[in-house]
């Protein structure tokens, strides 16, 4: 059986992200409707620079989904996906696909990097993992 998946729009998408004080990394995953696990299509990662390493866990996170949304683009334009994090972002008045989007007055990450995936968020569930 092999390890990768092709991608294929039509079956469940979810992309796995992660952050830590040094790097931010990504896993995109599709499920056929009879499989219980997610098999793996891509990874990303990147180590941080800069000011990056300041960044706070919400916006570590949120730089690894900004990465993964825009290094699969154009994989994922239109289509409904999951996003699971290891950081619970429940507590957070944002939480949803509104998360990644700047509210009035924003001067945070977020604002920045909303052009680049606020089209990709029009059907998106962000999910702690288990």
């Amino acid at each position: 059986m092999p390890v990768l998946r092709h991608f294929h729009p039509s079956l469940r998408v979810a992309v796995h992200i992660d952050g830590s004080q040094n790097a931010v990394g990504a896993n995109l995953l599709q499920w056929h409707e009879n499989e219980d696990n997610p098999r793996p299509v891509a990874f990303m990662s990147r180590k941080l620079s800069g000011v990056q390493y300041r960044y706070d866990v919400h916006n570590v996170e949120t730089l690894a989904a900004q990465m993964a949304l825009t290094t699969w683009r154009t994989l994922l334009l239109g289509v409904k996906l999951e996003i699971f994090s290891d950081h619970d972002f429940s507590g957070s008045a944002e939480c949803g696909p509104g998360f990644f989007l700047p509210s009035l007055g924003d001067h945070s990450k977020r604002a920045r990097i909303s052009p680049h995936v606020g089209e990709t968020l029009a059907q998106t569930q962000i999910q702690p993992t288990n």
